[in-house]
C-alpha cells in the first residue's frame, strides 16, 4: 500500500471523498483518494480497465485498491465480464468500494437492477449498512424502485433491519406514500413488524395516516396494524389522518371501524375533534369535507365538553368557522354553551369577535351568558366610552358586546326559550336523538333542536 512518503500523492483534504478499506494487514495503511487522484494512480500503473487487459493477479496481495478500483469501475460500467472475472480470482464481494458502501449497496442506490442481480447469485451479504444505517433494501426502497425491492425480498433481505433514525424499510415506504411498495412490504412482514415504531415512536400506520393513502391504510389494518398506538407526542393514527390535507370521512371512518379510540387526547389534552378543530381553523382550511368530518367525530361519540391545555372546547373553536350547522350540532349533541376557557372567556365572546349575528343569536337562544374574561375591566367604565378607550381594540370589541346586551336584554326571555332550555337539559347526552322520541308534533321537535 502507497503512503504519502513514497510517492503516492494524496492530500488529507480528500479523506472525506473516497475511502478505500480492504482486509489488508494492520501494519498496512490505508490511503484516501479523491476520483482525480485515483485516476492518476491508476494512469501511473498503466492499467487499462475498459479494455479488460490481464492483470497480474500475483501482486494483487501488494495492491488490494487497484483490484477494488477496477471492480467499482466494472460494476459501474455494467462490465459483467470484468466482475465475474475478479470475483472468480477471489476478490472479496463484500469489501466497501466507498464509505461503508460495498458493491450490492451502490447498485441499489443506483437502481442497476442487472448487476444487482449477478452480485446475489455470486452471494453478496445484503444485511451489511452504510454510514446511515441502510441496508441495500432500505435504498432501494428510498428510490421506489419496486422491481429492486422485489428482488431483494425474494432473495431474503431482512425487512426487520433499522437503520440510525431506527426505521424500517416499511416505515419508509409509508413515510413515501408509496402504495405498491407498501403492499410488497406487509406480505414479507409479520405483526410485530408491522407495529415497529422509529426513534419518534411513529408506526407504519401512523406515516400512512399522515400520508393520506386511504389503500395504504387499509393495507396496513388488514395485516395486524394497532390503531391505538401514540407517537412521542401522543398522536395516534387516527390524530395524524386529520392532520392531512388529503384527509375523508371515509378515512375516519375506517380508521373508527377498525376500533380507533375517538376518546384519546395527546401531549396537548387535545381529542381528535379538538385536533380537528384547531388545525382547520389554523389553516384556514374550512369548507364542506371538513364539515362532513367534524359532523362524523361529533356523531361518533367525541366528548363535545373536552377542554385542551388552554381550556377550550370543541364549541369555542368552531365558532370560528361561522357554520350554523355545526354549532347546532355540538349543542344538540351536549356542548356545554358557557363553558369557560383559562382566561374565563365564554363561546359566545368568542362569537362576539367573528359573527355573524345568527350564530351569536343561536349561542344566546341555547341559554349562553356573556363573561368577559380578561377584558373585564373594561365593562365598568363610563358608557358610551370615552374616546381613548373606545379606540383601543380591546374598547371597541366590548362596546359591540354592550350593543348586543342592550339589543338582547330589552326584557326577560321568551318564555318558550326558557321551555326548549328545560327540555333540552332534561334530555341525555345526545339531545338529537333523544328529542326524536318525545311525544311531541315535529314542529316542536325541530324548535327544541334549534332546526326552525
Amino acid at each position: 500500500m502507497f503512503s504519502k512518503n513514497n510517492g503516492a500523492r494524496c492530500d488529507t483534504k480528500f479523506k472525506s471523498l473516497l475511502h478505500i478499506q480492504l482486509s489488508v494487514p494492520a501494519n498496512r495503511k490505508i490511503t484516501f483518494f479523491s476520483p482525480a487522484q485515483e485516476k492518476n494512480v491508476l494512469q501511473e500503473f498503466k492499467i487499462n480497465f475498459s479494455s479488460g487487459d490481464f492483470i497480474d493477479w500475483k501482486k494483487m496481495e501488494k495492491k488490494p485498491w487497484i483490484v477494488c478500483a477496477e471492480f467499482l469501475k466494472a460494476i459501474e460500467e455494467k462490465n459483467f465480464k470484468t466482475v465475474n472475472r475478479i470475483l472468480d480470482a477471489g476478490f472479496d464481494i463484500d469489501t466497501e468500494l466507498k464509505v461503508q458502501r460495498t458493491a450490492i449497496s451502490i447498485c441499489a442506490s443506483n437502481g442497476w437492477y442487472e448487476i444487482a442481480h449477478l452480485l446475489m447469485t455470486r452471494g453478496c451479504s445484503l444485511s451489511l449498512k452504510t454510514d446511515k444505517g441502510e441496508t441495500p433494501l432500505h435504498l432501494a426502497v428510498q428510490r421506489s424502485d419496486f422491481n429492486l425491492v422485489e428482488l431483494l425480498l425474494e432473495n431474503r433481505a431482512d425487512v426487520t433491519s433499522v437503520d440510525h433514525l431506527k426505521k424500517t424499510v416499511l416505515h419508509h415506504a409509508c413515510q413515501m406514500g408509496c402504495l405498491r411498495i407498501t403492499t410488497l412490504l406487509a406480505e414479507y412482514s409479520n405483526s410485530n413488524i408491522i407495529n415497529m415504531k422509529d426513534g419518534r415512536s411513529k408506526t407504519p400506520l401512523m406515516y400512512a395516516c399522515h400520508k393520506g393513502c386511504l389503500p395504504m391504510i387499509t393495507c396496513l389494518l388488514s395485516k395486524g396494524a394497532k390503531v391505538n398506538e401514540s407517537d412521542l407526542k401522543g398522536n395516534s393514527p387516527l390524530i395524524h389522518a386529520i392532520s392531512n390535507q388529503l384527509c375523508s370521512p371515509e378515512m375516519i371512518r375506517v380508521l373508527l371501524d377498525a376500533g380507533a379510540d375517538i376518546h384519546h387526547s395527546n401531549s396537548g389534552n387535545e381529542t381528535a375533534l379538538l385536533y380537528a378543530c384547531r388545525i382547520f381553523s389554523q389553516n384556514s382550511m374550512y369548507n364542506s369535507n371538513v364539515r362532513d368530518i367534524l359532523l362524523l367525530l361529533i356523531e361518533s361519540g367525541s366528548d363535545v365538553k373536552a377542554k385542551n391545555r388552554l381550556c377550550e372546547t370543541a364549541l369555542h373553536l368552531a365558532v370560528g368557522f361561522q357554520d350554523e350547522i355545526l354549532i347546532r350540532k355540538l349543542l344538540n349533541y351536549g356542548a356545554d354553551v358557557n363553558a369557560t376557557t383559562s382566561i374565563n372567556m365564554v363561546p359566545l365572546v368568542c362569537a362576539c369577535k367573528r359573527g355573524p349575528h345568527e350564530i351569536i343569536s343561536l349561542l344566546i337562544d341555547a341559554g349562553a351568558r356573556f363573561n368577559f374574561g380578561f377584558q373585564q375591566k373594561y365593562i365598568w367604565t363610563r358608557w358610551p366610552l370615552p374616546a381613548d378607550e373606545f379606540n383601543n381594540p380591546c374598547g371597541k370589541f366590548v362596546s359591540l358586546i354592550l350593543n348586543l346586551m342592550d339589543k338582547f336584554n330589552e326584557g326577560p326571555p321568551p318564555l318558550k326559550n326558557l321551555c326548549r332550555n328545560t327540555i333540552r337539559k332534561s334530555l341525555p347526552k345526545s339531545i338529537e336523538n333523544s328529542a326524536l322520541c318525545l311525544p311531541l308534533p315535529m314542529s316542536l321537535i325541530r324548535y327544541i333542536l334549534f332546526s326552525d
